[in-house]
């Protein structure tokens, strides 16, 4: 008798965790004008509950939901010319999200500051926000170059992206394996070319320059997952003490730092370039790069 009554808990239970604990994610790729422009993107629902809270936790969340985004990325490839000798491409990526969860909860409402909430919720800047990418390129034999705003991506590892370091992350709204590069990196305006020799290893020769498109690592907003908690500093007003003129101060330290790191941010200025290289070959069945990145940080 308790085997019947269990098991229908125990699909529930399963049933909940592949709904609210994997992304749905629904791929298209459209071809269109003979094939000269590609479409392809992602649209994907994502959600959190919690199992459980603290005591603290509760005057903060009135409901377990902590996490619950629809996002979108459309990326699309025009090819102007390609006969055989040149090859010129245009590539252009934007994303969107819109997250939920403060709806289902009065008490996160009520916590999130104002400016958090906005930031959180929907994309506010198209340039740092939506504009993912948008860069040309010229491939011509073993040459090829790009120039635009590009992510770049050094590396095959799915979590510990080590030599990652030419876009600086924006962790606001998850972290890798949550979601993918194109919507955790922040795309760069960069000028990249690349050798395809044919000397033993196959050496591919990499050269990037940023003439000063800088961008600060982004974290996560309080009171939000996977940011920190709302109680604290926030409560006690220590960010006055700190900086008592900035705007929004009554927030909490780390909300405070984060809106502190925009504000004093260089931004685009060419003493803020950047710039290196990396080779890369295969010898001996191994897979090998070396890489050289000169950075402000």
């Amino acid at each position: 008798m308790k085997k019947i009554i269990l098991f229908p808990i125990y699909i529930f239970i399963i049933f909940s965790f592949i709904i609210l604990f994997t992304q749905q994610t629904a791929l298209a790729e459209i071809p269109l004008l003979d094939d000269k422009l590609i479409l392809n993107g992602f649209v994907k629902e994502v959600a959190y509950y919690r199992t459980g809270m603290t005591s603290r936790d509760k005057q903060y969340y009135s409901n377990n939901l902590a996490y619950l985004q629809t996002s979108a990325l459309l990326e699309a490839l025009y090819t102007v010319k390609d006969d055989g000798d040149m090859t010129i491409r245009l590539f252009a990526g934007v994303k969107y999200w819109w997250q939920k969860a403060r709806y289902f909860d009065n008490e996160m409402e009520r916590t999130l500051d104002s400016h958090d909430k906005r930031e959180w919720e929907l994309p506010r800047d198209w340039d740092e926000d939506i504009l993912t990418e948008a860069y040309a390129t010229l491939e011509k034999g073993p040459f090829e170059l790009r120039v635009g705003k590009q992510i770049v991506v050094w590396g095959s590892l799915d979590l510990a992206q080590v030599t990652d370091v030419v876009n600086a992350p924006d962790f606001r709204r998850g972290y890798p394996g949550i979601n993918t590069w194109e919507e955790i990196k922040q795309g760069a305006w960069m000028i990249r070319a690349f050798y395809q020799s044919e000397l033993p290893g196959d050496l591919l020769f990499e050269v990037i320059f940023n003439p000063g498109d800088y961008h600060q690592i982004r974290l996560q907003q309080e009171a939000t997952w996977p940011g920190t908690s709302p109680y604290g500093p926030r409560r006690a007003g220590a960010v006055w003490a700190i900086d008592p003129t900035y705007p929004g101060a009554a927030r909490g330290i780390y909300s405070w730092l984060n809106q502190k790191w925009t504000r004093d941010e260089p931004g685009f200025n060419t003493s803020n370039w950047e710039g290196g290289f990396r080779i890369r070959g295969f010898t001996y069945s191994i897979d090998w790069t070396f890489i050289y990145w000169n950075a402000l940080q």
